[in-house]
């Protein structure tokens, strides 16, 4: 059992973040909502500049792409998203090379794997009626522009050559399309042409529809998110009936390799350098998932946690789950009862602390679940007398006397080791406990606080009590309050910040937004016109050289990939692909994001390690880097695991001092075995190395591989993940500088997702030896060592 309330409310992801589900459902509430105002029954006519011209039922109308935000995975509002009548940002459309592995199913029996019904036309997707094959199809209503309508996340549609379904009806009555990344149609074709005669096996009245994608307006390197087909004679009546909706391989390419030789060579005396055991944390572990993971820091930090109140042990979920006040799934009755147990607990395991110090101003009074705020609004704005206080249209003064009791950073007098509960909870006087309870930073005490979670999110996350959105100056104020009053407690504690959320805030403050989202962006205007975070470093530089001492030693930030639902549960081929392609933009400085970002000023690239190290070292060298927040999602499918595997990997080589899984890998899970791969494969057996060194893929699209020496027992270790879902991989290993002769490899694989398995050996000869990767694998080889 976890021994904070965030297990309870964040378990199989059904409390992680509310703003999730309702971002999602907002998004796609006004995408169906356009959709039927605009009956789909437009052309694209053409474009000048950004401004779109569509005509249609409701006559010739003007469309900027240029406006409007999108909201992250995590309810954020981002960056606006501008693009041109030249295709999107950055991008340069090669000719694909190779077929697609297999058809993508868009219906059959129902919606495939990814795919949602957005339709507006009156339809039933099981009719047993309509099915040409197994026991559904569609029955479309003709009438008026009426149409079925599917969506995806955006695809690439290179592989594909054609949108083939069963139809029944008359073809000249429907029309077919499909959409673009940015949902705009490409060419809308009547049936009657596409139909393929000679099929045999249909129903009568059936009639297979083949459609070339090319003939559709799709091109080399376009992307897909919808399938339309609709009626196209407002006059029509009856029912039309649609089956086995595929889009199909792309038959004049050559199929997908089976298989490929890649080679790798690794060096094991080039590019050295020390890998840091705290890439790979956790959050909320328990004993068991820690022993069980082999994870190497816990984190006490999240939601919660910015209402946590040490003294009662008491917490507040905010937006999470309707501002509720809870005592979490172990209620503890001694002041800091909750954070000492999580620390003893990592402490017997001989695994560090990394502690979120609440500097919100607010947290929470009872326990009781039903002590709750009310009447919150959803929309937050500037503070009207600052930024702790109340907003045009909300006051929360009375929601906190309900739910909570004030929160500063320090007693100014002398400290209680075990305090009663009152009015106030002094945050430094925590830090008192925490250094007389379990020893000081440098001893057997909490090595690292960090100043709270995403206070660039607290006017939406913490709403209730904290509804002003903080600006440049707020954020720095709030973090050098309390980093000063930790630091002057306990003077080697490594201090962490901002905090923030993700994209948008690594680059204006939730100020910024205003009343224009971000168009102004008023805030970082007036701060030197600089993006937050160089901002950020370089204010605490100058602070902390006054000071003569450091307060920042530790830039944390946090980090989601934001192409639409890869950060879920989606599994279907197309989304893990992207979700495995995703973890390039932790490091890959070519690689456009696909996502809004690509859209945005500071794309397309992502390019996250090495944009914050230069930030870094332009702006306060020899401060330290944390991922304090990070998953690809789908942590119980394969690519999830992969994408855990490879983003673990690339921590190490690229030398991210600190990382963070949200919140932790569930047992038996790929994203578990990815863990457990590279930190403890198997019960007493050490996993990954802590020595990078210099190693190459001559294929990293397909093959990635990481190296490095372990330092105790002079072994070699790699993880080779191959990242195709059809074709196996055979490398030749090439290898220099090292002498070592047998080889020892555990893996898990599509085959095997949830655990790891040891393998045969394999011997080298002068350096070299040939190994074999089954499709979707990770798998660690140690050479030699004692």
């Amino acid at each position: 059992m976890s021994t904070t309330p965030v297990k309870e409310l964040s378990e199989d992801e059904r409390r992680r973040r509310a703003q999730v589900r309702a971002g999602r459902r907002r998004r796609e509430a006004d995408q169906k909502k356009r959709l039927r105002k605009e009956r789909i029954t437009f052309a694209l006519l053409g474009s000048v500049g950004s401004v779109v011209l569509l005509v249609g039922a409701w006559g010739v109308k003007k469309v900027s792409e240029s406006g409007g935000l999108r909201e992250t995975a995590k309810g954020l509002v981002k960056s606006i998203a501008v693009t041109t009548g030249v295709g999107p940002k950055g991008m340069v459309p090669v000719p694909p090379t190779e077929r697609a592995d297999e058809p993508i199913v868009v219906y059959r029996d129902g919606t495939g794997e990814g795919w949602d019904d957005w339709s507006w036309a009156t339809h039933e997707k099981a009719s047993a009626a309509m099915a040409a094959n197994g026991i559904n199809g569609i029955a479309m209503t003709l009438k008026g522009s009426d149409g079925v309508y599917f969506h995806h996340t955006a695809f690439p549609a290179d592989g594909y050559g054609a949108l083939e379904f069963l139809f029944k009806g008359a073809s000249e009555t429907v029309m077919a399309t499909v959409f673009d990344e940015f949902g705009k149609p490409r060419r809308q074709l009547t049936l009657t042409s596409y139909v393929v005669n000679g099929v045999a096996g249909l129903k009568p009245g059936w009639q297979k529809i083949s459609l070339p994608l090319k003939a559709l307006g799709v091109g080399w390197g376009d992307k897909l998110s919808g399938v339309v087909l609709q009626c196209a004679v407002p006059t029509a009546t009856g029912e039309v009936g649609f089956d086995d909706i595929f889009l199909m391989p792309d038959t004049s390419l050559p199929e997908a390799p089976k298989s490929y030789n890649i080679p790798v060579s690794v060096d094991a005396q080039a590019g050295k350098h020390p890998i840091s055991k705290y890439i790979y944390g956790v959050a909320h572990a328990s004993k068991q998932e820690l022993e069980s993971l082999g994870a190497t820091i816990n984190r006490w930090g999240g939601n919660p946690n910015s209402r946590h109140n040490w003294v009662s042990n008491f917490w507040n979920s905010g937006s999470d789950w309707e501002f509720r006040s809870h005592a979490g799934d172990k209620p503890h009755t001694t002041p800091g009862g909750g954070a000492d147990e999580f620390i003893k607990n990592n402490r017997d395991l001989g695994i560090d602390s990394y502690m979120s110090v609440p500097t919100l101003g607010w947290v929470a009074r009872s326990g009781d679940i039903q002590v709750k705020s009310d009447n919150v609004p959803w929309k937050t704005g500037p503070g009207i007398s600052g930024c702790d206080g109340p907003v045009a249209g909300y006051d929360p003064t009375a929601n906190r006397k309900r739910t909570s009791v004030r929160s500063v950073a320090r007693k100014g007098r002398g400290f209680e080791l075990n305090p009663k509960p009152g009015e106030t909870v002094y945050q430094d006087e925590w830090v008192n406990h925490l250094v007389k309870t379990h020893g000081n930073s440098v001893g057997s005490g909490v090595k690292f606080y960090a100043m709270d979670n995403e206070p660039d999110l607290w006017s939406f996350t913490h709403r209730d009590v904290h509804p002003a959105q903080m600006g440049y100056d707020d954020m720095l104020k709030n973090f050098t309050e309390y980093a000063t009053a930790v630091k002057d407690v306990d003077r080697g504690a490594l201090v962490a910040g901002p905090t923030v959320s993700g994209w948008t805030s690594f680059f204006y403050s939730a100020l910024d937004r205003g009343g224009d989202d971000f168009r102004t962006s008023e805030d970082r205007r007036a701060h030197d016109d600089m993006p937050f975070i160089p901002w950020f470093l370089k204010q605490t530089q100058a602070q902390d050289a006054k000071r003569g001492k450091r307060t920042l030693d530790v830039l944390d930030i946090h980090y989601y990939p934001q192409a639409e639902n890869v950060y879920s549960d989606a599994r279907d081929p197309a989304m893990r692909a992207l979700r495995i392609r995703s973890v390039r933009s932790l490091w890959d400085k070519t690689y456009r994001d696909e996502s809004w970002i690509a859209n945005t000023a500071d794309g397309p690239e992502v390019k996250l390690i090495p944009r914050m190290k230069d930030w870094i070292a332009q702006c306060y060298p020899g401060t330290k880097l944390a991922i304090g927040e990070w998953s690809f999602g789908a942590e119980g499918d394969i690519s999830g695991g992969l994408a855990a595997a490879e983003a673990l990997g690339v921590f190490g080589r690229e030398g991210v001092d600190l990382a963070f899984f949200w919140t932790r890998p569930k047992p038996l899970t790929p994203a578990a075995a990815a863990f457990q791969l590279f930190c403890r494969p198997a019960s007493g057996i050490a996993g990954f190395g802590d020595t990078a060194c210099e190693s190459t893929s001559t294929n990293n699209e397909r093959l990635a591989v990481f190296s490095a020496i372990d330092s105790k027992t002079g072994a070699l270790t790699l993880v080779l993940i191959n990242k195709t879902p059809k074709a196996s991989i055979t490398v030749p290993l090439s290898i220099k500088g090292h002498a070592g002769e047998s080889a020892k490899l555990w893996r898990f694989s599509a085959e095997k997702p949830s655990q790891i398995t040891a393998l045969a050996g394999a011997t080298l000869s002068a350096g070299q030896v040939s190994l074999s990767l089954p499709p979707y694998s990770a798998t660690l080889v140690r050479i030699g060592g004692k």
